[in-house]
């Protein structure tokens, strides 16, 4: 499986990535009735405690913030940026939580992303959520998603032509399945209970372990909110 140029971007050295140390303290609501969502390897849990001290620093006395963390956690660094983003959440998450679907249990385990996908879909039970990947950063208060959740209504970036999984969408197709086809995974938001779970485990039974694609949790997505 050929890894996106993106992915190479991550391994660059930049000197201010670990420099977040030098933050003023800042608080986080402890549990609110939206999550603010970011997930990141163990590599890279600097830029995910950057995305999440950009998130308290405008939506955190209101939202929730967790960073939930696919591989090892340091926790020596965990410590220290619960010490600088007060109510801040780090763990490893329960991405079967309220999920018992065998093939979204298959493709969590064989997939790069698949624990991802099922971070999402097991946090999207539990409250509104947004998620965001670690390398968001947010700049000003996100209004429009705000907006958004507030009436109900799910909401993701956008892309002109983002890539997909055309092994999954072609075994879809008979299926008649609207896409959402400018969806970019990176950012969404969900209200509470609106992904439903029995649609995207019938959507990744057709997901072949043989043709794997980097692709294939942002596919998943596209055809949930389609």
């Amino acid at each position: 499986m050929v890894k996106p140029i993106w992915f190479y971007e991550t391994k660059r050295s930049y000197p201010i990535r670990t420099r977040w140390t030098e933050l003023p303290t800042i608080q986080c609501a402890d549990d609110a009735k939206t999550l603010i969502c970011i997930l990141t390897t163990g590599v890279n849990m600097d830029d995910a405690i950057w995305a999440a001290y950009s998130w308290s620093f405008h939506l955190g006395e209101k939202y929730s913030i967790q960073i939930i963390v696919d591989g090892s956690i340091d926790h020596s660094k965990s410590d220290a940026a619960k010490k600088i983003i007060r109510g801040l959440k780090i763990g490893k998450g329960n991405q079967f939580e309220n999920i018992r679907s065998k093939h979204l249990k298959r493709f969590s385990k064989a997939h790069p992303l698949g624990f991802k996908a099922c971070s999402i879909l097991s946090e999207s039970t539990k409250r509104n959520l947004i998620y965001s990947d670690s390398d968001v950063l947010v700049f000003s208060k996100p209004q429009e998603m705000i907006d958004n959740l507030e009436n109900g209504h799910p909401c993701y970036n956008q892309e002109e032509s983002p890539p997909s999984d055309h092994h999954l969408l072609g075994a879809l197709g008979a299926l008649n399945y609207d896409i959402a086809r400018k969806l970019n995974s990176g950012l969404m938001c969900f209200p509470q209970g609106c992904l439903d779970i029995e649609e995207a485990e019938r959507i990744i039974s057709h997901w072949d372990i043989d043709n794997q694609s980097w692709f294939t949790e942002m596919s998943l997505f596209a055809c949930l909110l389609g």
